[in-house]
């Protein structure tokens, strides 16, 4: 392992820095013998093993170098520059605790020996050890204070630990050293927009704009400080005036559209790209911007032409695809948006959204299988995507994979721990596998923060209601109706829970029947009428209504039960029977369908 202390400027490669494949540092022993305090020049000893060091470390031999220099420091025990050169050895040798103890020793021996400071800086910055290297540093700034690499070097270190303010101030310092500079005016900027003082980030943006008319970041810049500050006409006018300027700025055209579009300024918006996208028709990123300006603006027809005709002049870019997918999904043309995001990751298998979309397809088509397989491939190649790992583990739910449901959605939910959808769905499979304080917890804890979100009360409100917790559930479902009094899945739940319960039953058959007229294609809402007028003793509408409920969707083994009951009810015991093993088939755990069957054959 090689080391060689590096001046890093930037917050990427300093945070990327580390130990493994450095190059040593050549340290210039003649520089630091010359201080007055160091005496590796008054003892030939001394001065001729530190140079045997010095050709060592030179030659790469950092092994024999680090024999040299303690040879060196045994003749002249009071050298800082041996002492540091040490130092620099044991790093080289991957000893980087050792190396920083020695320097540390050796600043001891000669406070004011930079080289030393520099190098003790440098080895904290690749330990990460970031508040040690700007002591460090903020000494050698006392000893040179002019030194403007030094206040890059600082400055960074303090952007690094969040110290914004302390990296203004060396950041003012360097332009006042070093004059106009418009990278460090446009930092500057920068910094007073991240701190909030809108006043002086426009006066920074507006004297770089004035230094430098074609610097682009600084139009975008003076843009953000009026968005931010609520005054989108300050901002388009901005940026207008900047496109006077330079027709060439792009990011900054970008930005103006998204203001127009956000007005509703659509004519404007489309001016800006239809007169470049006619003027180079193979500027496929202009014609794709004018294609999307036409779908926020509610020109499906437009924008569906404009996309058709990119697929046909592009068919090696996967965009026009993937939007072209997305208007037929809206529309449902499921075979063709399928094709169309399948395309998508056949061109660029890295776009997550597609992968979703095409998943989404076959949710809406009840193609579980399809669902799980395209989800399976997307979260190996996102595993940190949280909207993958719960759409996956909401398909793996459905399909009655509890456990493995639970893992994707524990992920999702340590990926985005505040998206209440995501832990809405881990309680759902909690409460599935019957883990209720689990899922009440979780509910509780999404309501805390979203007292009103109403798929949480109705979720809760479930839970509690298999609980035989009716006061409870009674006044969730009370609350969600409050929300949404024509919810269809809020008036079919309490109407159900209150055909359970034998009460209020008048009261119940109202809101089943405003369900279904809401959704008359969900047979739950249909067994939950079946079951209301069982409960009222009218069981030749109960078996009509529930036979709606299975033509509709596959019977579950609670539906199935209830035609066992019905039947039963209606004295055609054989049929009971039927129906309730095929419904111990879907819950053989179910102990009142065995009492049933039980009871029959005796």
């Amino acid at each position: 392992m090689k080391f060689r202390p590096q001046f890093l400027l930037f917050l990427g490669v300093l945070l990327s820095a580390g130990c493994a494949t450095m190059s040593p540092h050549r340290g210039k022993p003649a520089a630091q013998s010359t201080a007055a305090s160091d005496s590796v020049s008054y003892n030939p000893k001394a001065v001729s093993r530190y140079m045997d060091g010095v050709v060592a470390a030179n030659n790469g031999d950092w092994a024999k170098a680090f024999i040299d220099f303690q040879e060196a420091f045994l003749y002249d025990s009071t050298s800082a520059s041996i002492l540091g050169s040490i130092g620099e050895a044991y790093a080289n040798l991957g000893r980087m605790e050792a190396a920083i103890l020695t320097l540390k020793k050796a600043i001891r021996l000669d406070p004011g020996n930079v080289e030393n400071r520099n190098m003790l800086a440098s080895f904290y910055t690749q330990t990460h050890n970031f508040a040690g290297a700007i002591r460090q540093y903020e000494k050698i700034l006392e000893l040179k204070p002019e030194d403007v690499e030094l206040r890059y070097r600082l400055a960074t270190l303090y952007l690094i630990t969040n110290q914004t303010d302390k990296a203004l101030q060396q950041f003012q310092e360097i332009y006042r050293l070093e004059g106009f500079n418009p990278d460090v005016l446009l930092r500057i900027g920068n910094l007073y927009l991240e701190t909030r003082n809108f006043e002086k980030a426009r006066e920074t943006y507006q004297e770089l704009i004035k230094q430098d008319p074609n610097n682009e970041d600084a139009y975008l810049g003076l843009g953000a400080t009026y968005e931010l500050q609520g005054d989108t006409l300050g901002a388009i006018q901005v940026y207008e005036n900047a496109l006077k300027t330079n027709e060439g700025f792009d990011r900054v055209r970008d930005n103006l559209v998204d203001l127009y579009s956000a007005q509703h300024l659509w004519q404007q918006a489309l001016e800006l790209y239809a007169k470049r996208a006619e003027a180079d028709s193979s500027d496929i990123f202009a014609r794709l911007r004018l294609a999307d300006i036409y779908l926020g603006m509610g020109d499906t027809l437009a924008a569906r032409r404009d996309y058709e005709q990119l697929v046909r002049d592009f068919p090696d870019d996967w965009r026009a695809y993937y939007s072209l997918a997305r208007i037929q999904f809206e529309y449902g043309e499921n075979d063709s948006a399928a094709a169309n995001a399948k395309k998508v990751i056949q061109l660029n298998e890295r776009v997550p959204h597609a992968w979703l979309l095409l998943a989404f397809v076959y949710f809406r088509e009840n193609e579980l299988d399809s669902a799980e397989a395209v989800l399976a491939k997307a979260v190996e190649k996102f595993p940190n995507d949280y909207r993958i790992n719960t759409y996956y583990g909401r398909v793996l739910s459905q399909k009655g994979k509890l456990d493995e449901a639970v893992r994707y959605l524990k992920r999702a939910t340590e990926l985005n721990p505040h998206d209440a959808g995501t832990r809405l769905e881990l309680a759902n499979a909690y409460f599935r596998m019957k883990n209720y304080n689990d899922a009440i917890a979780l509910c509780e804890e999404v309501l805390r923060d979203d007292p009103d979100n109403f798929g949480g009360i109705l979720l809760l409100a479930s839970i509690y209601d298999v609980q035989h917790q009716y006061a409870l559930s009674d006044s969730l479902y009370r609350r969600a109706l409050s929300l949404d009094a024509e919810n269809p899945v809020a008036l079919n739940n309490y109407a159900y829970s209150l055909a359970v319960q034998g009460v209020r039953l008048d009261e119940a058959l109202k809101m089943a029947e405003q369900a279904v007229a809401k959704d008359s294609t969900n047979g739950a809402y249909w067994d939950t009428l079946g079951w209301i007028y069982y409960q009222m003793g009218d069981y030749q509408k109960a078996l009509k209504y529930v036979q709606k409920s299975v033509e509709l969707r596959e019977a579950s083994a609670e539906v199935l039960e209830h035609l066992g009951d019905i039947y039963a009810k209606l004295g055609d015991k054989d049929r009971a029977k039927k129906y309730w093993r095929q419904a111990l088939e879907k819950d053989p755990e179910n102990q009142d369908l065995l009492k049933k069957l039980g009871e029959e054959k005796e």
